[in-house]
């Protein structure tokens, strides 16, 4: 598999099934071992490590998940450089950047709101959920799609949204697809200098303004 074309774009679909946080350990593994045979695939080879990366998902999702897949940003992999971009500029209203109903333009102000956004690489199990709803059928449709990752690292223009807390923002079912494959491959990724309370909204209203379809 080229690994390179793996992530999938973010956002604005339907909701799967089989969420995490209300599929047991061993529930996801017949869930999984039945899915992963229909591809020709045996669970046990191509992820021996399974049950103990399901468990640590798990505990992540429980412990952290705290908004709705309706209420978190859609932001395109396209999109992310631009977002980068805007913010290291000073070209986002920090504190104000949307209405009420997010639903305008975002404001542009002048360089006044600068903010430090990084691209670097963590490994999977060092960020931290905050959607509480992630669907294990996504998963399988990325396998489906596009295979097991097999590799240590993604090498990918693809970038997850994080804030300064290493809080995933966007791109939660891509995170959830390596955590259960090795949780210690390391994602490419957008730090943020801001904490989940600035930057969920900011984030949603950044998606928004460029016309993207959002989560039902």
């Amino acid at each position: 598999m080229n690994i390179t074309e793996f992530l999938l774009e973010a956002g604005g679909e339907t909701a799967g099934t089989k969420e995490v946080s209300q599929t047991s350990t061993k529930e996801a593994r017949k869930y999984f071992k039945k899915s992963l045979s229909k591809l020709n695939l045996v669970l046990n080879d191509e992820i021996p490590e399974f049950d103990n990366n399901y468990k640590k998902l798990r505990k992540l999702v429980k412990n952290h998940g705290e908004e709705h897949r309706r209420d978190m940003p859609v932001v395109s992999w396209k999109q992310v450089k631009e977002f980068q971009k805007s913010l290291t500029n000073g070209d986002l209203d920090i504190e104000n950047p949307f209405n009420e109903n997010l639903l305008m333009e975002i404001q542009l102000q002048g360089n006044e709101d600068k903010v430090k956004a990084q691209f670097k690489s963590l490994k999977a199990k060092d960020l931290k959920p905050v959607q509480s709803q992630i669907y294990l059928s996504k998963v399988i449709k990325n396998f489906k799609k596009f295979g097991i990752p097999d590799n240590n690292h993604f090498i990918t223009t693809k970038y997850l949204i994080i804030d300064k807390n290493n809080r995933i923002i966007d791109g939660h079912h891509r995170w959830t697809t390596v955590m259960i494959t090795n949780p210690d491959i390391k994602i490419d990724l957008l730090k943020v200098d801001l904490d989940m309370e600035k930057l969920l909204p900011l984030t949603k209203a950044f998606g928004i303004s460029r016309g993207n379809k959002q989560n039902s």
